[in-house]
């Protein structure tokens, strides 16, 4: 029996924008792609990285409508122009992450359309906190109860940054590959 945060939800617009929480319509490459190389938070993000993140995020996607019906959604029809996670317990907290709309696509409210979508979740009232960090995108936060955290408040916000983990990753999968391939050659030469 699925629990409620596990049931998966579509909404589609008049603009045939199919906002949808169901993990089977992502495109995982689109995202890695757009996270890796257009994103200013995790350029250089692995695939495995990415793959493993979405596993354990409540995620939701943005979608064009190509089919014209939300309740035969045929995952050929659906092309992802947006994306966004929540990485949670699905009771207190939870982290808004990795938030993005495809650039052919801004301006037509489907980042609203996805913040809403997970706002609209009933798990999402009781957490305590539902945070996030980013440079751009205040306003459209703001609407929705984000606000700046005081310096009064009665905890302040910590946290280990390491900024450079996925170049630090992708250094160490190098080196591996590296001592692989030399370990395959020094088996080929005792042959």
């Amino acid at each position: 029996m699925e629990t409620e945060a596990e049931q998966t939800c579509s909404n589609q617009t008049n603009d045939n924008i199919v906002i949808s929480d169901d993990k089977q319509l992502v495109d995982v490459q689109l995202v890695h792609d757009y996270l890796c190389n257009h994103s200013y938070w995790a350029k250089d993000i692995l695939y495995s990285v990415v793959q493993t993140s979405i596993d354990n995020s409540y995620c939701i996607g943005a979608y064009v409508n190509n089919n014209n019906n939300v309740n035969g959604n045929d995952e050929k029809k659906l092309k992802q122009i947006g994306f966004a996670r929540l990485i949670t317990d699905y009771s207190t907290f939870g982290w808004l992450a990795d938030v993005f709309v495809l650039p052919e696509y801004r301006g037509k409210g489907v980042s609203k359309l996805m913040v809403e979508h997970l706002l609209a979740q009933k798990w999402t009232d009781y957490m305590r906190r539902i945070m996030l960090s980013t440079s751009d995108a205040h306003g459209l936060y703001s609407r929705y109860g984000f606000q700046h955290i005081p310096t009064n408040a009665p905890t302040l916000p910590m946290a280990i940054l390491k900024l450079n983990a996925h170049q630090l990753q992708l250094q160490d999968l190098k080196i591996k590959q590296q001592q692989q391939l030399e370990q395959e050659q020094e088996i080929k030469e005792k042959i």
